[in-house]
C-alpha cells in the first residue's frame, strides 16, 4: 500500500477574515504538486463561497495517514 498523508490547510475568508479549514489526503508529504490547484471554500461565518489555491493557505499541517 502506498504511504499517504493527511493535509489540513487553514485559509482566511476573503470577506470576513474568519478561518476556513480544508483537508485532503495525498501520496506526498509536501504540497508542491497541489500548490496551484484551485479549491472551493465555504465560510460558515459569513456564508461566502470562493475559490482559493493551496499556496494561499495561512497554515499547513501534515501527518501520516492512517
Amino acid at each position: 500500500m502506498t504511504k499517504q498523508y493527511a493535509h489540513v490547510l487553514l485559509f482566511a475568508c476573503p470577506d470576513c477574515d474568519s478561518p476556513i479549514a480544508i483537508s485532503l489526503v495525498t501520496n506526498e508529504r509536501n504540497l508542491e504538486s497541489t500548490d496551484g490547484q484551485s479549491m472551493r471554500v465555504f465560510c460558515t461565518h459569513c456564508y461566502n463561497s470562493s475559490y482559493v489555491t493551496a499556496v494561499m493557505a495561512k497554515k499547513h499541517y501534515v501527518d501520516d495517514w492512517p
